[in-house]
């Protein structure tokens, strides 16, 4: 069980940032249109999904199941003052956006940063095995998951 000190600001290369308060459960965040952005993933090919998997950064044993496109990342996931964004976040960036502004609205961000973003393909039948986030980076960046896609059940 965290106790209040996970709410301390923490140092990061002599800037201060501070730790992100998570809500307690899954929350609600409003309508998003997510047609346009579902309409290109479902254009993209099993090759592209593989190359993009290959070099991704995230590549932990909990993602068995879980291919990757990662379009920005955070450095060896040690503090999002240290992100980079992969060639095809330039082609991605104007559907990926406009559903990330509207998620980050919700919660009040004025002037949000997406050091991470990326899309998300569980193979059918898969699973992503329970997990702890424990990189440094965790506790400094409200992580937001936008399904596109889901099963009924």
């Amino acid at each position: 069980m965290e106790t209040a000190s996970h709410l301390q600001p923490r140092p990061c290369d002599g800037v201060t940032l501070p730790r992100v308060a998570k809500p307690a459960a899954v929350r609600y965040l409003g309508p998003v249109d997510v047609a346009p952005l579902r309409t290109m993933v479902e254009r993209l090919s099993a090759q592209v999904w593989q190359r993009e998997n290959d070099g991704k950064e995230n590549a932990y044993g909990c993602f068995t199941h879980t291919d990757h496109i990662v379009f920005r990342f955070i450095a060896g996931n040690r503090t999002p003052l240290h992100f980079y964004s992969n060639p095809i976040w330039m082609i991605w960036q104007c559907w990926l956006l406009p559903i990330m502004s509207r998620a980050a609205a919700a919660y009040g961000y004025t002037a949000p940063v997406y050091p991470k973003a990326m899309l998300a393909r569980l193979a059918v039948g898969g699973s992503i095995d329970r997990h702890r986030d424990i990189h440094p980076s965790n506790p400094l960046v409200h992580k937001i998951h936008v399904p596109l896609q889901t099963n009924p059940r």
